[in-house]
């Protein structure tokens, strides 16, 4: 899965410049405080084009505190800002995020 989320985020910085990633950090999970970061920076409105992408790699990884948090931004996402959360393990996410995301299958 590596190798597609290194070419996800490629074609977004090229395409999208102001971009988000959240990944893990040489940590074990992805932190509440991540996710109150990326959540800060959503405030502001973008400094170059219009959209803006946050790309959450292993996003099952994220505790249940950072998946809670997480959860209304992706209820009511700020205006043309899309989320691409990437997982090996999908049934590791909360249900309450996965009802709120459309799964895309990125095998070949």
């Amino acid at each position: 899965i590596k190798d597609k989320e290194d070419k996800i985020f490629e074609y977004t910085k090229h395409y999208l410049p102001e971009n988000t990633v959240v990944e893990l950090e040489d940590r074990t999970a992805i932190l509440i405080e991540q996710i109150r970061n990326v959540i800060k920076r959503l405030i502001h409105m973008p400094d170059i084009g219009s959209k803006r992408v946050v790309l959450v790699l292993e996003a099952d990884r994220m505790t249940d505190a950072a998946a809670n948090c997480f959860l209304k931004t992706l209820e009511e996402p700020p205006l043309d800002t899309v989320f691409i959360l990437t997982s090996s393990r999908p049934n590791s996410l909360l249900p309450t995020i996965r009802s709120r995301c459309q799964a895309v299958p990125l095998s070949y």
